[in-house]
């Protein structure tokens, strides 16, 4: 009858949760680079210590993340980042059992399926100040990138490998190549 009763509850647990509901903690950690000493402030609570690298901690929501910067000189901008689906929520939409059933029922309505960018550079000195959704101050020579959904596409599944060199903030170039897979893999 116990065994019964574990098997039961492992089942309902198994199909009655989705993945950004059993992943996602309630908040995410953001990282904030400035090339230039700031103070950070949310519409809860201020960092009162001027520096270039801050730390955030934010609670999922479906609505937009606002934050303030104010330099030394007194220059004051504020910024909005808006959620996205957020990985484990994707992910949930490819797994092979019920997933979209249980992803659909639970996770819909859920503040758990959204996240906002973990990495965030902002750049005061610009005129409007620009925000990027990625280290932009860090140099980087190339960066190599793999596509696995391609392998799962339903016409011309391929793998697919992408080499990339940043030649600014705002500008890349890339190099693609493609082995087209001779049949589908699903």
């Amino acid at each position: 009858m116990k065994v019964l009763q574990l098997v039961l509850l492992l089942l309902a647990v198994f199909l009655g949760t989705s993945c950004a509901s059993f992943l996602n903690r309630k908040t995410q950690t953001l990282y904030l680079t400035t090339q230039e000493p700031t103070i950070l402030s949310t519409t809860k609570d201020t960092l009162s210590v001027y520096g270039t690298q801050h730390q955030l901690k934010a609670k999922r929501s479906k609505d937009y993340l606002v934050f303030t910067l104010e330099t030394k000189l007194g220059k004051k901008q504020s910024f909005s980042l808006a959620p996205y689906n957020s990985f484990a929520y994707i992910f949930g939409y490819f797994t092979a059992n019920y997933g979209m059933i249980t992803q659909y029922l639970f996770d819909r309505k859920s503040e758990k399926r959204y996240g906002y960018p973990t990495t965030i550079a902002v750049d005061m000195q610009q005129n409007p100040p620009q925000l990027y959704p990625f280290n932009a101050f860090e140099k980087t020579d190339y960066v190599l990138k793999f596509t696995p959904l391609k392998l799962m596409s339903f016409h011309h599944a391929s793998v697919e490998m992408t080499l990339e060199k940043p030649t600014g903030y705002d500008l890349s170039t890339q190099l693609i190549i493609s082995w087209l897979l001779p049949n589908t893999l699903i």
